[in-house]
């Protein structure tokens, strides 16, 4: 004797509950979006992408020593980074700025950028 299961009454639950949990989703979204929250969370989310303002200055050291590694020099050379109490400046500036103390090779560092001008600046 052969037992019969039933599998359409399972797949019918599961189904059922999908589609309930995307039904109170979507209310979710709409209620929140009436409410002014969808708002709130955009920026709350959007945050998480949204560079610091400032970078501390270890870390910038860190980043410049990475830079220095490369043998692209634009980066190290031209790029700017917003660094706390120096503001808007390049690694070289920076390596200026602290003496080159804190760089893995301040003499590489110092002859890095001399033969080399950051593109889009004419002199």
């Amino acid at each position: 004797m052969r037992l019969r299961k039933n599998k359409k009454a399972v797949e019918l639950n599961v189904n059922t509950i999908i589609i309930v949990i995307l039904a109170v989703l979507v209310l979710v979204v709409l209620f929140l979006s009436f409410t002014g929250g969808m708002t709130k969370m955009w920026e709350q989310i959007s945050s998480l992408w949204r560079p610091s303002k400032e970078i501390e200055v270890s870390n910038a050291v860190s980043t410049c020593n990475l830079y220095l590694g490369l043998p692209i020099k634009t980066s190290f050379c031209c790029s700017r980074q917003n660094i706390q109490n120096y503001g808007e400046i390049t690694c070289k500036d920076l390596g200026i700025a602290l003496n080159w103390e804190g760089f893995d090779d301040p003499v590489k560092a110092q002859e890095f950028c001399l033969d080399y001008e950051c593109p889009g600046t004419e002199e």
